[in-house]
């Protein structure tokens, strides 16, 4: 038996879709896609798909008890840089490596990254200084959770 991604169901279509309409977006400051659904649907094998679409996408898995000097560290190393020690230089890193690519930044299993609000403000932050597109991933719940961010949830184009 061959295994090949079917990206021609509805799920996908409407992630493509998502994506699409996020990078013609008339605001720029509306840069997010929120995916969500129940585990086991495919949301993740997904959004590995389109990573793999993409010149500039970039695909990161939120861990539990990430925190902002984490999220950072990973951001960096999957761009290929070596982190530097401090959190304000990594930031400040990131941004020189984000913004001559201008990618999309796939975050995966978002929830994670919700118990400490300064990985919410760094991405936001990111979205705010580089306008890049974020797609940020995570099961049903998480979107109940992220209305309770308005510094986040105004910046959802779409879910």
């Amino acid at each position: 038996m061959k295994l090949q991604f079917a990206h021609s169901i509805s799920n996908v279509m409407a992630l493509l879709a998502g994506i699409s309409r996020v990078e013609r977006r008339g605001a720029q400051e509306a840069s997010i896609l929120l995916v969500t659904g129940q585990p086991g649907l495919g949301k993740t094998e997904a959004m590995r798909w389109f990573v793999t679409q993409q010149t500039h996408a970039v695909y990161l898995r939120a861990k539990s008890g990430w925190t902002r000097h984490w999220f950072l560290q990973d951001l960096l190393t999957e761009l290929g840089h070596a982190p530097q020690r401090l959190t304000e230089d990594m930031f400040k890193q990131a941004v020189s490596a984000l913004a001559p690519k201008q990618p999309v930044l796939v975050i995966d299993e978002i929830e994670h990254a919700l118990a400490d609000q300064r990985v919410l403000e760094a991405i936001r932050d990111l979205v705010d200084l580089l306008c890049i597109p974020v797609v940020l991933v995570g099961m049903g719940e998480v979107r109940n959770k992220l209305i309770r961010h308005p510094q986040i949830w105004s910046r959802i184009a779409k879910v």
